[in-house]
């Protein structure tokens, strides 16, 4: 078995995925293919199924990696709560909740922010990320 991919490599791992080097800067991915790229990765980096991510369970497991996405979303460009609402099958109240989970953990706990960070690093624009 392989040793784990540290952060750095996996986010070069995605870029190189999504094509996201500096030669993509002329032409930007979609938001529609960095949220579900976002997504992904979420459930990868918390080891979680992608469909726990839009189901009912509140279990830590499932509400810290919603909380990163949701920072992620309210990136450039900024999706609305009840946009995030509609992808993670919530209510724009529940969405708001999520991210003061979010802001509470980014500040707290190291391993949640490096896993937020890259999960908003994706998120953002390529032109954003490059400055």
């Amino acid at each position: 078995m392989s040793a784990p991919l540290t952060l750095e490599q996996r986010v070069e791992r995605i870029e190189r995925i999504l094509g996201l080097g500096e030669a993509s800067l002329a032409a930007p991915l979609p938001w529609a293919l960095r949220r579900s790229a976002v997504m992904r990765e979420a459930a990868q980096l918390w080891g979680v199924s992608p469909d726990n991510l839009t189901g009912l369970s509140k279990i830590r497991a499932f509400v810290h990696p919603r909380a990163a996405i949701v920072m992620a979303l309210r990136v450039s460009p900024a999706m609305s709560y009840p946009q995030i609402g509609r992808v993670l099958h919530r209510d724009h109240s529940s969405i708001i909740n999520l991210e003061r989970i979010g802001q509470t953990e980014f500040e707290r706990d190291l391993t949640f922010k490096a896993r937020a960070q890259v999960l908003m690093d994706l998120a953002r624009k390529p032109e954003e990320r490059a400055s």
